[in-house]
């Protein structure tokens, strides 16, 4: 920045005289600072010899050829620079140094430069004395208020926009002052106030239209609209975007589609992305000019053929948001992709445990009876045995089965109710089971056999499990009578289940010393996939039932049927 007041310096030194050899080489002088201070190629860049030679030819010409107009076009493009250098920066030093030059640079546009252009309305000694001995004050200014390092290099940017504003304003008033002198007839200092006075008027309008307080919105917000779909239209980028989406159910895969359309815009060179552990990139060779946007589990960046203005940023910023929202989209569907598979095997195991858990159980039954019979019994028992081993044996292949095919909500094997009835019977003969209430009509009806054996074992173990702990409980079996499909109750004669239990019995494992645990969320799981409902109907001290219904009956029909004997 210490080149600055130099630069303004030898410029004011070069249009204090005449145009004679000094003033064409402090031009010259004035001219290599330029070239130093310019913010349009970092210092460290190379420079290629066309343009090095334009630039050069360029600057010559001005010097040696440039009449009068040439002065006001060259302070009013520095004008424009440090217009658009001041937008840029938020530190007081920096702002305070760059409105400084800004000052010195209009004192020599309206009083020294513009003038020449009409010669017939000189400057007034005492005003021109004024501009000599202020321009070089300001800079001894400059001078010992330099800007620290870091808010320097933060006030090297350019915006654009801001720049060509104070050039169009700067020469507005060269222009203006020209025409109004020239066309009322006033000196240089009446027709420097119109135009002032003027431009001010314009400006306050401008405002008032921009945010108006009432009515519509304003210029404003037809430029903010602008600025959304600065080099792509918004709304076309966004449902490209979204079919994409709906097209790729791999992230990574989307993450590709997604920097595709990245890479398409007319001002983007490459676009890459990167995931914890994966990435990808298109285009050509990174540049220079980068952008990155850090989320929380995906980074993209992207390349511009050149430095992107706060306004582009701001609208890439947006669009990179919207990736990032979809790609978080698809890694939670994932997820609960992953999720529901792992869910439905452990569903299917659980399911077979719980039915080989019911196998075993019957085995223990037969074992235990045979060890409590006496000699002359044999032949009751291997009558018993008989008559349980094929039925056994047709349970482990039905087992085996859903192994084989462990198909959700696959049919169940239908069974006669009667011989359901008998087989039940059957292999609970001798453990206390009470058996009660089928009627002669159910004959020609049938049941989900696997359904209905799985639910009636795990409800009589638990029951039977309750009275070890407790001997004087009954435990009984009734059938019930009903409309919709076959429905059974289980009773016994013990304690209640627990409350705290009794809120997450069918949902989740409960956590019960007398069984009713996760057998019982399986069983109420399966009832509910094949149109039953496994419900605790009754629960208080000497009488609690669980009751297996069609989903259709109702609980008062199926509460007044339950009747314990």
């Amino acid at each position: 920045m210490v080149s600055l007041p130099l630069l303004i310096g030898t410029l004011f030194l070069s249009l204090a005289g005449s145009q004679d050899a000094g003033s064409k080489a402090l031009m010259l002088a004035h001219f290599g600072l330029f070239l130093l201070w310019q913010p349009f190629f970092s210092r460290g860049a190379s420079v290629g010899l066309l343009t090095l030679a334009a630039v050069t030819g360029g600057l010559l010409a001005a010097t040696l050829l440039g009449g009068h107009w040439f002065p006001v076009l060259w302070i009013c493009v520095l004008l424009g620079i440090l217009g658009g250098r001041i937008s840029g920066t938020d530190s007081r030093r920096t702002r305070t140094h760059l409105l400084g030059a800004l000052f010195c640079l209009l004192l020599l546009l309206l009083f020294r430069v513009t003038p020449g252009l009409l010669p017939a309305q000189p400057v007034p000694d005492l005003v021109a004395h004024a501009v000599d001995f202020g321009i070089p004050l300001v800079l001894l200014g400059m001078l010992a208020l330099q800007p620290d390092a870091e808010s320097g290099k933060a006030a090297r940017g350019l915006d654009f926009f801001y720049s060509l504003l104070a050039f169009q304003l700067a020469l507005l008033l060269v222009l203006g002052t020209l025409v109004a002198a020239t066309v009322s007839g006033n000196g240089y200092f009446e027709a420097l106030l119109i135009t002032i006075f003027t431009a001010a008027l314009a400006l306050l309008m401008l405002g008032l239209v921009w945010n108006p307080s009432h009515g519509f919105s304003g210029l404003r917000s037809y430029f903010s609209r602008y600025i959304l779909s600065v080099g792509v239209p918004f709304e076309g980028f966004l449902q490209q975007l979204a079919a994409r989406a709906d097209a790729v159910g791999d992230p990574h895969g989307f993450l590709d589609a997604a920097i595709e359309l990245l890479e398409g815009l007319p001002w983007v060179a490459a676009a890459g992305w990167q995931t914890a552990d994966a990435e990808g990139m298109r285009g050509r060779a990174f540049t220079d000019a980068c952008l990155v946007f850090p989320y929380p589990d995906l980074t993209l960046r992207l390349e511009t053929a050149t430095a992107a203005t706060p306004a582009v940023v701001l609208h890439v910023r947006l669009l990179t948001q919207l990736i990032a929202e979809f790609h978080a989209g698809k890694c939670r569907e994932l997820q609960l992709r992953q999720n529901a598979y792992m869910q439905a095997v452990h569903e299917t195991g659980a399911r077979l445990t719980h039915d080989i858990k019911n196998l075993l159980q019957s085995l223990v039954s037969l074992t235990s009876a045979g060890e409590l019979m006496e000699d002359d019994q044999a032949g009751a028992y291997a009558a018993m045995v008989k008559r349980q081993l094929p039925l056994l044996t047709q349970r482990l292949h039905g087992t085996l089965d859903k192994l084989r095919a462990p198909v959700a909500g696959a049919a169940d094997v239908q069974s006669p109710v009667r011989q359901w009835w008998q087989a039940l019977d059957a292999r609970y003969a001798g453990r206390g089971v009470c058996f009660d209430g089928l009627p002669e009509d159910e004959d020609g009806r049938s049941l989900p056999h696997h359904l209905f054996d799985s639910v009636a074992e795990n409800l009589l173990e638990n029951a039977l499990r309750k009275r070890a702990l407790e001997p004087d409980v009954r435990v009984c079996l009734r059938w019930l009578p009903s409309p919709n499909g076959p429905a059974f109750a289980v009773s016994d004669s013990g304690t209640a289940v627990p409350p705290d239990v009794v809120q997450h019995l069918f949902l989740h494992p409960a956590s019960t010393m007398k069984g009713l645990g996760i057998g019982l969320m399986q069983a109420a799981a399966q009832a509910r996939q094949q149109g039953f409902r496994l419900a605790l109907r009754v629960n208080q001290p000497g009488e609690v039932v669980f009751c297996l219904q069609p989903a259709a009956d109702s609980l008062r029909d199926s509460t007044a049927a339950v009747v314990l004997g």
